[in-house]
């Protein structure tokens, strides 16, 4: 027993040598001038460092410098398993990196010290901005006028603050058909949600600013906000008030002017006298944003017409989602939607804003982690290999943890990509970043198909809509026929039995490929089921038809073309007594319409105006010559 304890001893105190060892080497270095032990600490003492540096030379360029140094070092020496040092780094570059951008320095030095002592307001905007497609002059020359003139109130509404100036640092007009709406001034609007916070419907200072970007996009007087507040505040199904507007059915019919426009386009009187589709969006949206619901005007074409809905978030316990469903009738369920960005002004697809739906429930320090673990996979995609290890054999005495055991740049570049998307999945630039990998040949097919297993884990379910987009391009870039069929085969199984538009986008994807292979029998097979199964489930079977009837013809047999056309006519849904230019642009009419000119074709005249008269019995009849297709 005696020698059994004294052994223990021994193992003990060699065990303990080896921890303490390199601790009192790290300190002899300390107490020698150079850098701790701890490399968390020591990252975190030179952010300080620079920052109070750039304070005191206000050389943008040298703190530029030292902080991507530090940035490389995070890289190098600290371990994925504790992105909250990345993100405290990722904070200190991305600010010092866009004020240095400002032509004003003076303005950027007193910006410097004002975000870093509110630093949450200062991690609101920079996490934010998107520097690329941003005038950050005019971002951060609107913070500098909100600051001034309400400066209690900015640092306490930090998101609110922050999402303003990333929407309002130019004027925005939407333009809505004939009309334009034009926003209020940003102090004006910046008043009225603090005004009018508690009855906002998700609030306002714990809602995040990427959210807040959909609220504080109001293109509307505050007179019309006041009111559509006093109306609806409270609704948490205010996309239905799409439905609160009258179809302005003589516009259309008649080539009158529009009811609205006569009384004087607003609010109250779009739902007094109606309008068209274009109106209706906006008016949900625009009542959405009045009561402090995130909300955004779709929009889509099929056919030869386009149409406009509504989008916002919906709220039920813990959870949040967005809903693009709300006045987007049947013939654009396949159709992707897309919509405004409030901060580039650019067209989107919905898809990725959906993603947004996850930021209301996650932490606030776990959206940042995110975003400074893609930056981070960024910088060694991107890097230059040999540079960068010189760098960190130089740095190597900072800690025992040192990146040179690690073999591949790219490998871990991808690592931090990852388990930056599984600390949050609905930040969708990082899965752009995966994207332009896989288009740009930087995959291979190992890697194509563990981020496309990645992609269905994380997204799929919850998203299902961003995980087909963002999918679409990664298959693409699969060489393997074969390997592509079964990625769009896990694809189908996720979507067969809820969501039937993407369900026949991806038979219509596998159709395209092995047309493309020369597989015309497989092709085919997949078009008729498109046509057989999802003839209502967007405007797939028409294509799908035309397609299908093209391998027909080439093989010799038209004759099976009439009973293919029959099938499907026969399986659609009528539709109701909507607008002409709806009704026109459904698959019913659609298909009935190149059944009819079949059926002539082949002799049929009889069978063929029977299926006319079916057609126009449900138009509603077009009169004068005034009628316009909906943007």
């Amino acid at each position: 027993m005696v020698v059994i304890a004294a052994s223990k001893r021994r193992i003990v105190l060699v065990v303990i040598a080896m921890c303490v060892l390199p601790m009192v080497m790290y300190s002899e270095q300390t107490s020698a001038g150079h850098r701790p032990a701890n490399v968390h600490v020591y990252l975190r003492e030179e952010v300080e460092r620079t920052i109070a540096n750039l304070r005191e030379l206000s050389d943008f360029a040298g703190a530029k410098e030292r902080i991507d140094r530090a940035f490389d070092t995070c890289i190098g020496f600290v371990r994925r398993r504790n992105p909250g040092v990345y993100s405290d780094v990722v904070f200190a570059r991305r600010l010092i990196g866009q004020l240095g951008a400002l032509d004003d320095k003076l303005l950027a030095m007193d910006l410097l010290v004002y975000l870093n002592e509110n630093r949450g307001l200062g991690e609101s905007l920079v996490f934010a901005v998107k520097p690329k497609e941003e005038n950050l002059n005019e971002v951060y020359g609107l913070l500098d006028r909100l600051r001034r003139a309400r400066p209690d109130k900015v640092p306490e509404y930090a998101t609110l603050a922050a999402a303003i100036c990333l929407v309002h640092d130019k004027p925005l007009v939407r333009r809505v058909n004939e009309n334009h709406a034009e926003a209020e001034d940003p102090l004006v609007l910046f008043d009225y949600f603090v005004k009018h916070e508690s009855q906002m419907l998700f609030g306002i200072r714990n809602v995040p600013a990427e959210l807040l970007v959909y609220v504080v996009d109001a293109a509307a007087p505050v007179q019309e906000l006041e009111w559509a507040l006093k109306v609806y505040g409270g609704d948490r199904e205010v996309g239905m008030r799409f439905f609160d507007v009258p179809y302005d059915h003589d516009y259309l019919r008649l080539g009158t002017k529009k009811k609205v426009n006569v009384a004087g386009w607003s609010l109250p009187n779009i739902r007094a006298f109606g309008g068209v589709c274009a109106d209706q969006a906006y008016f949900a949206s625009t009542v959405g944003k009045a009561i402090g619901v995130p909300t955004a005007i779709a929009g889509g074409r099929a056919s030869v017409m386009g149409h406009a809905w509504v989008g916002f978030i919906q709220s039920t316990g813990k959870r949040a989602a967005w809903n693009f469903n709300i006045g987007r009738y049947s013939s654009y369920q396949g159709v992707r939607g897309a919509v405004m960005d409030p901060q580039t002004r650019r067209q989107v697809p919905d898809s990725y804003v959906s993603l947004l739906a996850r930021y209301v429930v996650l932490q606030r320090s776990k959206r940042y982690q995110a975003v400074a673990l893609v930056d981070a996979a960024e910088r060694l995609l991107m890097a230059d290999e040999e540079q960068l290890r010189e760098y960190w054999d130089a740095e190597r005495g900072i800690s025992p943890w040192s990146f040179l055991r690690r073999k591949s740049l790219q490998d871990e570049g991808l690592r931090l990509l990852e388990e930056g998307l599984k600390i949050c999945p609905a930040y969708a630039a990082g899965w752009l970043v995966v994207r332009d990998l896989a288009e740009r040949g930087r995959l291979d097919l190992a890697g194509k198909e563990y981020w496309a297993r990645a992609l269905y884990r994380l997204c799929a379910r919850e998203y299902p809509d961003f995980y087909m987009d963002a999918l679409e391009p990664m298959i693409a870039a699969v060489g393997d026929v074969k390997k592509k069929e079964q990625l769009w085969g896990s694809a189908f199984n996720l979507f067969s039995g809820k969501r039937h538009d993407l369900a026949a986008e991806v038979r219509m994807e596998q159709a395209a490929m092995w047309e493309k292979e020369g597989e015309k029998g497989k092709a085919f097979a997949y078009y008729r089921e498109v046509v057989a199964r999802y003839a209502n489930s967007g405007p797939f079977a028409v294509t799908a038809l035309k397609q299908a009837e093209r391998i027909l013809a080439d093989a010799g047999k038209e004759r099976e073309v009439l009973s293919l056309y029959r099938q499907a006519f026969s399986s659609i849904r009528k539709p109701g007594r909507f607008a002409e230019g709806f009704v026109r642009q459904s698959n019913w009419y659609r298909v009935g319409t190149m059944f009819a000119n079949r059926l002539e074709a082949a002799g049929l005249r009889q069978q063929a105006a029977r299926v006319r008269k079916m057609l126009e019995e449900v138009v509603v009849p077009k009169v004068g010559v005034g009628q316009q297709a909906e943007q």
